[in-house]
């Protein structure tokens, strides 16, 4: 299913005056021995740091939580704790300005901001049995907080999508232990320096413009606006290491600074951080009136708004039908229009290349027990598992909901009694394949007769033209290896780039070969469209088109959401689109109409 449709288709006050947050977080691990657990924290290793298991979760250390403080290697161990307080309770890093220590790369340096970090509950081991804590694992908490239909590995998987991690490398690892035999894990420590300035630096604005804040809302408000903004953290992270000018202070003010001047705005984005987010019902969510998205599109300079319906339709033998209706704003009237949404996609299905209609009304929908549904696409089999995370935003200001919007709408509204909103998980059941037919195929493989032939064509030892195979507006492709696997060379604007993928050829059906191709994600971020996790060629209809792959069993999550009825007429109410701000990053116009999800 499209989840552009879905969406539109994750305490005590303490003065933060007196408490900031700002640096770096933790390696290493925690095994239950009897009644203790241990481990380590790191960035570099925090020394003087003061860990302890968060038993009211409001991640600020009360007298009698269990705590420990850090050794100079970053080590900890916590006593006087049971299985069942650390499967329910987070473990919470306390690092002071001025008291702790981050040590890193042989030199230690103290603090000049206090932070906090943090690790889920039941968080995963390391194979020697520590828990590790670090700014990574807090990415990770964060996640599981503002969308409790996440498991620790579902949020993990999410936070390694975002960073373009592989999957075998674990992100609850010491990555300062490991990173020294590791390219990957010197990435992932890099990332993870970034993230802690990004979060450090973000708590000391807020501290200033709103020193009376919830120090647990403002921490979620500001993980959240990290999680949101970590492909832009992956991409600036591959660009500086390879240009050798790795500097994480400076690239977390360029890809994370919160607008901290308007008051009102702030304390509306910080209640909404505020908002305690449940496990919800698929089934409950649709009731009566359906759910409704609002949207904003940035097509060649153009800037629209859509919204939609969707609603259950009727029950069949096989599941529940959808309905649904799609309307844009017709800028020359003032007025809401009906619209239709189209696709010109091809998705790989058991009998080989088929037309594909994401559209919610081209699936059955089945409820399970436990509150999710699975929705089912006929034309091609397709089927993926929705979870409902719901949030009672009575009360709350109207616009912190409709950020990614550039909130269109007046300032001062608020919800009214009854308004509910939903933040929609899909986890496809089997690989998905996809190409896009509309337009040309790519020249440069009009005369490719198969798949298989694409390697020796654009070859890293050749002399193409413009770099190789173009799979973007301004990134190229060559190809080393021979079978049905090697790695590639990139270039960006015809320029030798530093880092390399991989290529392989796999046949998910019978019959019908598909070309793999493993770009890291900066290089997708930073020259391409839109930013497939695999970028696919396959020949179908006659021609090799290019595509992308989606896998089984990884999470993808809107970053927008959902109303009810009663929650959406207040935003209609209120919907002027003149208000509507430029986006704070220029949004790239693609060609690939689908390309626009949500998660």
């Amino acid at each position: 299913m499209n989840y552009r449709v879905l969406r539109r288709g994750l305490q005590g006050i303490l003065t933060l005056g007196v408490f900031l947050a700002a640096g770096c977080g933790g390696g290493g691990g925690g095994v239950t021995s009897g009644n203790s657990v241990h481990g380590v924290v790191a960035d570099g290793y925090l020394e003087n740091a003061r860990v302890f298991l968060d038993l009211n979760d409001d991640k600020q250390f009360t007298t009698g939580e269990p705590t420990a403080m850090t050794a100079v290697d970053g080590s900890y161990t916590i006593t006087g704790v049971t299985a069942a307080q650390l499967a329910a309770h987070a473990l919470v890093v306390r690092a002071e300005a001025s008291v702790t220590k981050n040590h890193e790369g042989g030199s230690a340096t103290t603090l000049t901001d206090s932070y906090v970090l943090s690790t889920p509950p039941n968080a995963p081991k390391t194979a020697d049995g520590q828990v590790v804590i670090t700014p990574l694992t807090t990415l990770i908490h964060n996640q599981i907080e503002t969308n409790p239909v996440l498991n620790v590995a579902a949020a993990e998987a999410v936070v390694k999508t975002n960073l373009g991690v592989a999957d075998a490398t674990s992100l609850f690892d010491d990555f300062v232990q490991k990173k020294g035999a590791s390219l990957e894990y010197e990435r992932v420590s890099m990332v993870a320096q970034v993230v802690a300035s990004a979060i450090g630096s973000n708590m000391t604005a807020i501290s200033t413009a709103a020193p009376t804040a919830n120090l647990n809302d403002v921490i979620k408000m500001v993980v959240s606006e990290v999680v949101a903004q970590l492909n832009t953290i992956s991409s600036e992270v591959d660009t500086a290491k390879a240009s050798g000018s790795f500097n994480p202070t400076a690239l977390a003010t360029t890809a994370v600074t919160i607008d901290t001047s308007n008051a009102g705005a702030l304390q509306a984005s910080i209640a909404q951080a505020a908002t305690a987010p449940v496990v919800g019902s698929f089934q409950t969510a649709l009731g009566t009136d359906g759910f409704f998205y609002l949207d904003r599109q940035y097509d060649l300079g153009t800037v629209t708004y859509e919204y939609g319906k969707v609603k259950l339709g009727a029950q069949g033998t096989d599941g529940y039908a959808l309905t649904e209706e799609f309307f844009r704003y017709d800028t020359l009237n003032s007025s809401w229009a009906a619209a239709t949404d189209t696709t010109n996609n091809y998705v790989l299905s058991k009998t080989g290349w088929v037309p594909e209609d994401d559209n919610a009304s081209s699936g059955k929908l089945v409820f399970n027990a436990d509150g999710t549904a699975t929705w089912t696409n006929i034309q091609t089999g397709d089927s993926e598992i929705i979870t409902v995370s719901k949030m009672d935003v009575a009360g709350k200001g109207i616009a912190s909901f409709l950020t990614r919007q550039s909130s269109p709408i007046n300032p001062a509204a608020t919800f009214p009694a009854g308004s509910e909103a939903y933040k929609m998980t899909f986890t496809r059941k089997s690989d998905h394949y996809s190409v896009w037919l509309g337009g040309y195929p790519n020249s440069m493989l009009m005369n490719v007769a198969k798949v298989s032939d694409i390697p020796a064509r654009f070859p890293a030892a050749g002399d193409q033209l413009y770099g190789g195979l173009y799979i973007g507006s301004y990134l190229s492709v060559r190809f080393s290896g021979s079978g049905t696997s090697g790695t590639l060379q990139f270039f960006g604007q015809g320029a030798p780039l530093s880092l390399e993928g991989t290529w392989k050829i796999v046949e998910p059906v019978a019959g019908y070969p598909v070309l793999v191709l493993d770009v890291p994600l900066s290089y997708r971020t930073q020259y391409m469209d839109y930013s497939p996790e695999k970028i696919i060629f396959a020949q179908v209809n006659g021609s090799i088109r290019q595509g992308e792959a989606e896998y089984a069993n990884v999470p993808r999550m809107e970053t927008g959401y959902n109303f009810n009825k009663t929650a959406f007429d207040a935003i209609m109410s209120n919907f002027n689109p003149s208000l509507g701000t430029t986006l704070k990053k220029a949004v790239k116009t693609t060609v690939k109409k689908t390309a626009r999800k949500s998660y």
